[in-house]
């Protein structure tokens, strides 16, 4: 599971009480139709609160996963690895340069496919501390 906030929300109506910002989790799902297969899940919280483990089922994004993998850069350290923790001592407040994702899903063949995305995080510090 990987949950982060974020500035990407959209409002759909002018009328409603929501702003740019929201939380957003992606998760594994053993899928309903197949049970041997696991589906990655996407669910948008529209609404920062204290509980952002707290979240409802998501949209489908991928079937059919075999492996999926998150590695951060440490610019500090300047290597990459395989977590990373606000949270803690060593890294509190900062977020990774980058982030590598790899998401490996099987074909109509069987035959595992990976596919490898890395993306540069603008904002590492808090816009307040």
């Amino acid at each position: 599971r990987l949950t982060f906030t974020s500035f990407s929300h959209q409002r759909l109506r002018s009328d409603v009480h929501e702003s740019d910002q929201n939380v957003i989790t992606y998760y594994g799902k053993q899928d309903k139709k197949n049970s041997s297969l696991t589906n990655i899940m996407r669910y948008e919280k529209k609404i920062i609160d204290d509980k952002p483990e707290e979240y409802e089922e998501g949209e489908v994004l991928a079937r059919g996963v075999v492996g999926l993998r998150f590695r951060y850069y440490d610019e500090e350290k300047k290597e990459w690895v395989d977590s990373w923790d606000t949270m803690g001592i060593e890294r509190g407040n900062k977020l990774p340069r980058y982030v590598e994702v790899t998401l490996t899903i099987l074909d109509e063949d069987g035959k595992e496919i990976s596919f490898v995305s890395k993306t540069k995080i603008q904002i590492q510090r808090p816009l307040s501390f």
